[in-house]
């Protein structure tokens, strides 16, 4: 289960690694997508909203959504339905080729998130992962500006 924990940082460092070669206004377009609800400026404030934002989605996606799905259409169904809602709900206004790639890198994370769901069957371990992901891709971003 660790593994699936952690994947979806290791995900973010691929995501914004080709997307500083193919795609360089990637960064500038996820931080207008959470601009808004994000403090980037107040590290600790930036935290504590990952910390709520993951775990009140995950309690949404994997913990309603995801369990009631995969009661009439079984696990693996249930994860990429909810990983498709999940990743069409993240997209934005901005240049197609980036709002595709955005929107695909978070499909993959939210896969993991399902899948880490699927085996503790506990929605606080996909909201570790989903946490980890976020802060992990926030700091590399920042970094990368």
């Amino acid at each position: 289960s660790w593994l699936y924990i952690i994947m979806p940082s290791i995900i973010n460092v691929v995501c914004v690694g080709i997307s500083k070669l193919l795609l360089p206004d990637y960064i500038e377009h996820v931080i207008g997508r959470v601009g808004n609800i994000i403090s980037f400026q107040i590290i600790i404030l930036m935290v504590l909203q990952f910390v709520i934002y993951a775990f009140i989605e995950e309690i949404a996606w994997r913990g309603f959504l995801q369990k009631q799905l995969g009661y009439y259409t079984g696990s693996a169904i249930a994860i990429i339905i909810t990983s498709v809602f999940f990743s069409v709900g993240h997209a934005t206004k901005g240049d197609p080729v980036i709002v595709a790639y955005d929107v695909f890198f978070v499909f993959l994370n939210s896969i993991f998130y399902g899948l880490v769901f699927h085996k503790t069957k506990n929605a606080f371990a996909s909201a570790l992962s989903h946490f980890i992901a976020n802060l992990s891709g926030a700091l590399i971003m920042l970094w990368f500006l």
